[in-house]
């Protein structure tokens, strides 16, 4: 478990000063299950959400409001192989902590773009290729539902782990 505890306080000029407690939690687990199967998932609950403005594609969470950021059955048959299927982020190829940060600035969906996916990983010492398809939640409205898949595929150009080239294709 993680929890984030922030106290916002707003106060206009002549006006009372305003507080605003926020908790936000999340919950992470990794569980193999045995034979080379695990299951995973990020769930986040917001006792009150931060203040962002209801969008067509994005509406704003609700207080207590459970949001599944990712769940995902993994199967790996061998060392080199494995394969997906849940919600989880789209593949950004960008090794940052906090993934957020790119998909927020992509203007996707925002904050919450886990759409349903199946993806195959294959991996060598020095390279990764990432198949992925997705699909929609059914939660957006019907004119920017979005269906399609991609690629991503990186070389470690040094063998060090620390440079690394590669491509995203996304369709």
């Amino acid at each position: 478990f993680r929890s984030v505890l922030s106290t916002q306080l707003s106060h206009t000029p002549g006006g009372p000063y305003q507080r605003v407690n926020r908790i936000r939690f999340f919950y992470r687990n990794v569980t193999t299950l045995g034979k080379g199967f695990r299951v995973s998932a990020v769930i986040n609950v917001e006792n009150e959400p931060s203040a962002r403005r209801s969008k067509p594609y994005e509406a704003a969470v609700q207080p207590g409001m459970a949001l599944v950021a990712s769940g995902l059955l993994q199967y790996q048959p061998k060392d080199g192989i494995e394969f997906a299927v849940g919600r989880h982020a789209l593949p950004t190829g960008l090794n940052i902590p906090d993934q957020t940060t790119f998909i927020k600035a992509r203007n996707r969906l925002g904050y919450y773009d886990t759409p349903t996916q199946a993806k195959a990983f294959l991996w060598g010492k020095r390279w990764l290729t990432s198949l992925y398809g997705f699909t929609n939640n059914w939660s957006e409205p019907a004119p920017i539902r979005e269906n399609g898949g991609g690629l991503l595929a990186e070389y470690d150009l040094l063998g060090k782990g620390k440079t690394i080239v590669g491509v995203n294709s996304l369709h």
